[in-house]
């Protein structure tokens, strides 16, 4: 009888090979509790399409886990007492959404999730996680209005995985790269799987989870350019700008002003900067559409 533990140390000690391993909460490194001990959670959601304004959650998990604010360390991972729910959104899914999350009709006929389930789970949380945040957060919080008041973090923009050398952001990619595989696009194992990629040591050392409070807990403003000249729309995105068809302006995110309007006024207007609306923006209120 073949010993898959023993063929698989075999595979793995040769450089023509590499082994994926199924996902396990088991497999996800977790340190001691050292002094200093937070709680978060890891969110996803399957919805019913992509528009934030018109589309509904019909499945929310919830993943907590504990970790030191320091190090970036993860002490615990709560897989057993994990939250996850069907919502019924009122009306049918669409296929195409089907296609994806393999969520039908009947998974969701009549099911609620109510306000206060949520706010019990989130009972001493004090960061939500998501692998697209600036997705999930506007989808929850027009449903469950606790999520508003919560700090939150976004596992590919607060980490910048390109510049880290990653070929991808995508969580089925970055768990490769531990070694390991899940099916995903079902919220729960999305959740676990973010959080052993949160729990991941890079290359150079860091902590993953330790890259992304640092770049969570800066401060920020929102710039818009607004009545910016057509001619700037090339250099406006090579600066990293992104364009709001809803409002029809291009958009940043800074986190030093002053440098960023004095560009403005050299490369977009003409030398002298008109009034701009600003918000700042910290982890209370990033990702969602109540910024600005």
């Amino acid at each position: 009888m073949i010993d898959n533990n023993a063929a698989a140390a075999l595979l793995d000690a040769d450089p023509d090979f590499r082994v994926l391993r199924r996902l396990e909460v088991s497999l996800i490194p977790v340190s001691p509790p050292g002094e200093m001990t937070r709680r978060a959670v890891f969110l996803d959601t399957e919805t019913t399409g992509t528009d934030v304004l018109q589309d509904q959650v019909i499945e929310l998990a919830m993943v907590a886990f504990d970790y030191d604010p320091a190090s970036g360390a993860v002490h615990k991972v709560y897989e057993e007492e994990a939250f996850n729910r069907f919502r019924d959104p009122g009306r049918p899914i669409p296929p195409e959404a089907t296609r994806v999350n393999n969520i039908t009709d009947d998974m969701v006929a009549g099911q609620t999730i109510s306000d206060e389930e949520v706010e019990a789970f989130l009972e001493g949380v004090g960061l939500v996680i998501a692998h697209s945040a600036s997705f999930d957060r506007p989808m929850v919080e027009k449903t469950w209005p606790v999520f508003q008041g919560l700090n939150w973090a976004c596992s590919i923009e607060d980490l910048g995985w390109k510049e880290r050398g990653f070929a991808s952001n995508s969580l089925e990619y970055l768990v490769m790269k531990q070694g390991y595989f899940f099916e995903g696009h079902r919220a729960k194992i999305d959740c676990l799987a973010g959080i052993a990629v949160l729990a991941a040591t890079l290359p150079t050392g860091e902590k993953v989870l330790a890259g992304l409070l640092d770049s969570a807990r800066k401060a920020r403003t929102l710039v818009r350019a607004v009545n910016s000249p057509f001619e700037t729309k090339d250099i406006l995105r090579a600066r990293g700008y992104r364009w709001d068809a809803a409002d029809r302006v291009w958009w940043t995110l800074t986190e030093d002003l002053e440098a960023e309007q004095a560009w403005l006024a050299d490369h977009v207007y003409g030398g002298r900067l008109p009034p701009l609306p600003l918000a700042p923006v910290r982890a209370d209120n990033r990702f969602s559409l109540r910024v600005g």
